[in-house]
C-alpha cells in the first residue's frame, strides 16, 4: 500500500482509536524473558552455561524492548496513529500502572506493620523473630543514606523563589 493511500485510509477512519497491526514483539519478548529467567536460575545454581544464557536473555530482552519502542514511537510520531484519544489512553494506562505500583508498595508495608505490631505465635510472638538478627541502622545504612542525600543535593539545581500565589503570604 502506498503512503498516500495509507494516509487517506487513516483520515477516513470511523473511530479515533489505533488498531495495532500484528507484531512479532510480544512473542519474541516472551521467549527472551523466559531465556532470561532460565539463565538467571542456571547462573544462580552454578550450572555450566548459565552466565551465557543469562546474558543472551538479557541482551535479547533489551534489544527487543528498544525495537518495540522504536515501532511505537514511529507509529505515534511519523505515521500519526496516536490521536488525542489514543494519547489519553496511553496516559491513563501509565497513571494506572503507577497507582498499582503504589498499592503494591503499600501492601508490602501493611504486611510488614501487621507482622511487627502483632507477631504470630509461630514466630514466638516477638518481633523481629528469634532466628533473625537485625542490623544496626546507625552503621552502613546511615552512611549510605547520608551519601545519597548529599549527592542528590549536589545534583539538584538551586531552587528559585516561587511565583505561585498559593505559596505566598497573604498578609
Amino acid at each position: 500500500m502506498e503512503r498516500g493511500a495509507a494516509t487517506e485510509m487513516l483520515r477516513s477512519k470511523a473511530h479515533p482509536f489505533h488498531l495495532v497491526t500484528p507484531s512479532p514483539w510480544p512473542l519474541l519478548i516472551s521467549v527472551s524473558a523466559c531465556t532470561l529467567a532460565i539463565g538467571a536460575t542456571l547462573y544462580m545454581h552454578a550450572y555450566e552455561g548459565g552466565l551465557s544464557t543469562l546474558l543472551l536473555g538479557l541482551g535479547g530482552t533489551v534489544l527487543i524492548l528498544v525495537l518495540w519502542w522504536r515501532d511505537v514511537i514511529r507509529e505515534g510520531t511519523f505515521e500519526g496513529m496516536h490521536t488525542l484519544k489514543v494519547q489519553q489512553g496511553l496516559r491513563l494506562g501509565f497513571v494506572l500502572f503507577i497507582v498499582s505500583e503504589v498499592m503494591f508498595f503499600f501492601g508490602f508495608f501493611r504486611a510488614f506493620f501487621h507482622s511487627s505490631l502483632s507477631p504470630a505465635i509461630q514466630i514466638g510472638c516477638i518481633w523481629p523473630p528469634a532466628a533473625i538478627t537485625p542490623f544496626d541502622p546507625t552503621g552502613i545504612p546511615l552512611i549510605n543514606t547520608s551519601f545519597f542525600y548529599c549527592r542528590v543535593q549536589l545534583l539538584l539545581p538551586p531552587t528559585q523563589p516561587s511565583t505561585s500565589k498559593f505559596f505566598q503570604n497573604s498578609g
